[in-house]
């Protein structure tokens, strides 16, 4: 999976606040504001949480559905990251 066009990241994982265009900033802020976000910002949304996640030593072994996931079930696996694997990519 390669990084969505449009935005600068370094090395992987990468982490939101180090992309350089800014976008990832307002995608993040959208989705913790619970609005709804446009199909190609939940595309990187997704993208985001599945490199972050399959960069863990530990995590769930359903991570690559998150490349499916709505916003809502996107919201629901980001607390199960943190509660049972100790993961936070936000």
């Amino acid at each position: 999976m390669t990084i969505p066009p449009g935005l600068s990241f370094g090395p992987r994982p990468v982490y939101w606040l180090h992309e350089a265009s800014g976008r990832m900033k307002a995608i993040i802020g959208k989705f913790l504001d619970n609005q709804p976000l446009e199909e190609p910002e939940l595309e990187i949304l997704r993208w985001y949480f599945y490199q972050w996640v399959r960069a863990m030593p530990s995590r769930p072994d359903d991570y690559a559905q998150i490349l499916l996931m709505s916003q809502e079930e996107l919201r629901l696996y980001n607390m199960r990251l943190l509660n049972d694997y100790g993961i936070d990519p936000l």
